[in-house]
Order: structure tokens, then sequence, then C-alpha cells
């Protein structure tokens, strides 16, 4: 039986050159800090960078689960990191979360944080074809994958 390592990959999109890099297992374990506190990945530096984590069995692709990070200058995920969140609305969540009472106008404002959030992870248009080209495999039937490509009308 094969290790969860061996079954799940890690793709990192380089937007300038409209591909996907992979990443070590290893690697992305270290940098999100699975075991430890996080490190950067070299050759990754600061800015918004999206990635993808894809478990699959030997011949289809089971899920695409979609990550964004804010990086540091030295590679690592910013330590106040809300992906596509303007430094207000990060105040905002930040405070509104450890209020004793929250006015309707928190309210709103969370509820609208919440639903901007939900939109930040999704892989970028631009990134859908080639991440099926990366993949080289197809969406297994009936998984989160198929439903991913579907969404996509990319199955």
């Amino acid at each position: 039986m094969a290790s969860y390592e061996e079954n799940v990959r890690v793709l990192h999109w380089l937007p300038d050159e409209d591909r996907w890099e992979e990443i070590p297992w290893e690697t992305w374990s270290k940098f999100r800090g699975v075991l430890e506190p996080g490190i950067g990945i070299p050759e990754i530096k600061n800015g918004i960078h999206h990635f993808v984590v894809c478990p699959q069995d030997e011949t289809h692709v089971v899920n695409i689960l979609a990550h964004k990070y804010l990086l540091d200058a030295d590679g690592k995920i910013e330590r106040g990191n809300f992906p596509g969140l303007t430094r207000e609305e990060r105040e905002d969540y930040s405070r509104i979360l450890v209020a004793m009472e929250q006015t309707e106008e928190d309210q709103r404002k969370l509820d609208a944080i919440h639903q901007k959030l939900g939109k930040a992870y999704e892989v970028l248009t631009e990134a859908i074809e080639p991440l099926k080209t990366a993949l080289g495999k197809p969406a297994l039937p009936g998984s989160l994958a198929e439903k991913f490509f579907s969404r996509h009308d990319l199955r």
C-alpha cells in the first residue's frame, strides 16, 4: 500500500510561466508547519501564491484542495495571513472575533468577510486548464475533483 505522501501531489502556480510546478510533500509539510513552525520554500518569496493539494489513486485525481497564501520576504506564510482581505477587513475581522458584543454593523462586516474568504481560495480561472495538464490524470468519476472540473467545464 502506498504512503499518503505518494498519493498526494502538491503544485504551486507560476503565473509568469502559465504553469504549475510540483513541490515535494516533505517541503510542503515543513512550509505549512505541520510538525514544527513553518519555514519558507526555496525559490518562493514574498507575495501572494496559489497552491493545490491533490489526493489521487493510481489512475485518477480524487480531490483538489486550493490554498492561497501571502508570503513574507523569507517565503514563509505571513503571520496575519488573510488572503484577499484588505488591511481594514483584516483589522475588523480580528476585532470582531474577540469582541464581547457585536453590533449589527459588525455582523454585516463579518458576513461579508466570510463570503469573501470563501472565494479567496479558488484556483484562478487561467490556471485551471494548466492544472488539468499538470495532473496528467482524469478526475475520478463522482469525486470532488470531478465536481471541481465540472464547475469549470473541464471534465
